[in-house]
């Protein structure tokens, strides 16, 4: 199923995909099995995925955090985690669901930032077409073979999961208005957090795109009702606000790796973002 890999941040526990077989690139699984795999302790600790996974949850009861946000698992609801989100089980409920896990390059071109949707609740309907994709998986998987048909079969019915997650949980402008510009922009941005220090202008993004910031903006506007500085620095938020809970790291070093030269000026930016102090959020989170 997973591998747990080299502990990125100093609390984060990095997971790998890593299926039954090498070269298996979906896999379905029950949440049970994932829960009887490791010890508690495994899951009071946050963690970040390299690959993609989806939860379709079957009955009710406990919850699953998504980057600070508690998702209640209920009859019906899909959950979707990407690459780099931080999350955390609720290992006390045996909540019936099953689990569909993706290696990060199956489903083509990546549409989804952070900010966006983490769940979506589907009437019945839906409920029984993402039940039969995912028995269809689960049949291809026991008859895989590399390159094979079941193959395939995987990705392409993996790849259907997740647009009608999309075409459930993102409304119709944003799915009309997600067009090149904003998709462009927003891939520019988790380019330079993976980088680190990102740049906090949104000219420095725009001048490495094939487009106009007037452009951007437009698109920006369109898609999420938000201008290109508003994405931007709530994403860098949200970043801080990973950090924060699940690192060791000091406020002045997180401003540093967000590109802020004073420690101050984090403070002032992330204040203003929030609400509240760096310091005061972490106590926060350290409680919940």
């Amino acid at each position: 199923m997973v591998n747990l890999g080299h502990q990125g941040d100093q609390h984060i526990v990095d997971v790998h995909f890593d299926g039954p077989h090498a070269a298996l690139p979906v896999e379905v699984l029950q949440r049970r099995d994932v829960i009887a795999r490791f010890d508690r302790a495994h899951f009071a600790r946050p963690q970040r995925h390299t690959f993609r996974q989806l939860m379709l949850v079957h009955g009710s009861g406990g919850y699953h955090s998504i980057d600070f946000e508690r998702v209640a698992l209920l009859p019906r609801r899909l959950i979707a985690l990407r690459p780099g989100q931080v999350h955390r089980w609720d290992a006390s409920t045996p909540t019936e669901a099953t689990i569909v896990l993706g290696q990060a390059w199956v489903g083509g071109d990546e549409r989804w930032f952070p900010g966006q949707p983490s769940y979506t609740d589907l009437d019945g309907a839906r409920y029984a077409a993402a039940s039969g994709l995912i028995d269809a998986m689960a049949n291809a998987q026991s008859e895989f073979e590399p390159r094979g048909a079941a193959e395939r079969i995987l990705i392409a019915t993996f790849a259907a999961l997740e647009a009608l997650f999309a075409l459930s949980a993102t409304p119709e402008r944003d799915r009309v208005a997600n067009n090149d510009p904003y998709t462009a922009y927003r891939q520019s941005i988790e380019s330079a957090m993976a980088v680190g220090e990102p740049p906090h202008n949104v000219a420095d993004y725009a001048a490495t795109l094939p487009f106009s910031a007037r452009t951007v903006a437009r698109a920006c506007a369109r898609a999420t009702g938000q201008t290109p500085k508003q994405l931007l620095d709530q994403r860098i938020v949200l970043e801080a606000q990973r950090l924060l809970a699940n690192t060791d790291m000091s406020a002045a070093s997180i401003g540093a790796r967000l590109g802020f030269s004073e420690p101050t000026n984090f403070a002032k930016f992330y204040a203003r973002g929030t609400g509240q102090t760096p310091a005061a959020f972490r106590r926060t989170a350290s409680a919940s």
